[in-house]
């Protein structure tokens, strides 16, 4: 967490909860606190719950019932599983697939990644939940 950035963004939070008033007291840089105890404790908590915020999802990933794919976003991940979801549906429909041999389509998924192994069976967590 960027401390300087989200200084600034308490600040702001700050003066829009309390009607425009500044902060009056000091920011204290070498301890990271505000002098009063009143803007110091709402400053603790601000930062408590960035700590426990959903972070930023690197990859994520779509199953279409054959082969996964690796995408950036949740919503491209989610977009190519309904993708598939449709594909299925239409064959389905057309009575071109036999429920009970063709295809995975119960497996088609969507997530985020957590961890990837290595090809020297390692295991390395995703960057956003260590």
């Amino acid at each position: 967490m960027d401390i300087q950035k989200e200084r600034k963004a308490f600040e702001n939070w700050w003066e829009a909860f309390h009607n425009d008033r500044q902060i009056a007291c000091d920011y204290v840089e070498e301890d990271n606190s505000y002098s009063v105890g009143y803007a110091n404790a709402q400053w603790v908590a601000w930062q408590a719950a960035k700590a426990q915020a959903i972070p930023k999802l690197n990859k994520c990933f779509s199953y279409d019932g054959n082969n996964y794919e690796v995408h950036d976003t949740l919503a491209e991940a989610k977009q190519e599983a309904e993708r598939a979801i449709e594909y299925f549906r239409d064959r389905l429909a057309d009575q071109q697939l036999d429920p009970e041999c063709d295809g995975n389509f119960q497996r088609v998924s969507y997530g985020v990644v957590l961890a990837e192994s290595g090809r020297d069976g390692s295991v390395n967590l995703n960057n956003s939940y260590k």
